[in-house]
């Protein structure tokens, strides 16, 4: 999929190919994440009603704001709009009171039983517990979840094209529509250890729809095989050409969102003790010594995770008779 990306806010007009399963946007705080996807939302939008005018189809997509978690607790009637310019006229208003939208979608979609069924199965899954009542308040984790899934299931039933009778007619439905998912943030109010299993839950409830996310998160970027990883900084994408999938997280923090993995002392000395091992600098007794009681003392963490350096290092020392070689 191409699409034009105008210029707008911090955005600069640019294009982006959407080829793969999941693509993700990371990058610094106001460098345009959430900006680029509400633009390539509204673009898709106004794509999909000139389609519709002109008697074709356009491309599907769904824009949700993850951080918007708030809902009315008013009651609302149907939610479901006539044609593509009703629901178009529709989407553009929601995101004024985007509370009142989720309270739409949660008295309607909710009322299925199928539907209801399938988040409840999924929020097990991901979350390790059973979550019997979805009209209940819940954490803010699992709400986000529960607001994702009505938000993507909305856009894939509101024409009445997915027969919500049953679970099983449901899913398939819902497996066989392609949507564009973008995503804002997703990793919002949720344990990592359930960030790690997101995406690919996404994928096996909505396998034929391609999903764009933004993020903060270093653990969203490396849990997914068939993934597009962009940098956005100063309002332009960047495809990143190396391999995150199981990427070291240490090195993702270090490489890509420049936080340093240790001190720049430690990371000093531990360079030294490296040396030392390899033969490639002199060794000094002492300050191998000085090395280890400061890191036992300022950084037992580091200590721990370390000190088979320090070891090593200290066995040199004993290769050379426990002399200091100048």
């Amino acid at each position: 999929m191409e699409i034009q990306i105008p210029q707008v806010n911090v955005i600069k007009q640019q294009r982006m190919t959407i080829d793969k399963d999941v693509s993700i946007i990371y990058g610094y705080n106001n460098s345009g994440k959430t900006s680029i996807l509400k633009a390539i939302y509204t673009s898709l939008e106004t794509a999909l009603l000139t389609s519709f005018l002109s008697g074709g189809d356009g491309q599907r997509s769904v824009y949700i704001p993850t951080n918007r978690l708030i809902y009315s607790p008013v009651n609302t009637k149907d939610p479901l709009p006539e044609d593509v310019e009703d629901f178009v006229s529709y989407q553009r208003g929601i995101y004024d009171d985007y509370s009142l939208h989720l309270k739409h979608l949660r008295d309607y979609l909710l009322g299925f039983h199928s539907v209801s069924e399938l988040i409840r199965q999924r929020l097990g899954e991901i979350f390790g517990m059973e979550i019997s009542d979805l009209h209940e308040r819940h954490s803010d984790g699992i709400e986000n979840i529960i607001h994702i899934y009505l938000c993507i299931i909305w856009e894939m039933v509101w024409d009445r094209s997915v027969d919500m009778s049953k679970l099983e007619s449901l899913r398939r439905g819902l497996a066989g529509k392609n949507v564009l998912i973008m995503i804002d943030e997703i990793e919002m109010f949720l344990h990592v250890k359930v960030q790690a299993k997101l995406i690919s839950s996404l994928k096996a409830d909505f396998v034929n729809s391609q999903i764009l996310l933004t993020t903060h998160s270093p653990l969203i970027l490396t849990r997914y095989k068939n993934c597009a990883i962009y940098c956005i900084d100063d309002g332009v994408l960047t495809l990143e050409q190396q391999p995150f999938y199981y990427r070291d997280l240490d090195d993702v923090f270090e490489s890509f969102f420049s936080v340093d993995e240790l001190p720049p002392e430690v990371s000093r000395d531990i360079s030294y003790l490296g040396r030392v091992i390899l033969r490639e600098c002199p060794y000094d007794g002492r300050e191998v010594d000085r090395i280890a009681a400061y890191l036992r003392e300022d950084y037992p963490s580091l200590y721990q995770k370390y000190n088979r350096f320090v070891v090593k290092a200290q066995g040199v020392g004993e290769s050379l008779g426990g002399e200091r070689a100048e």
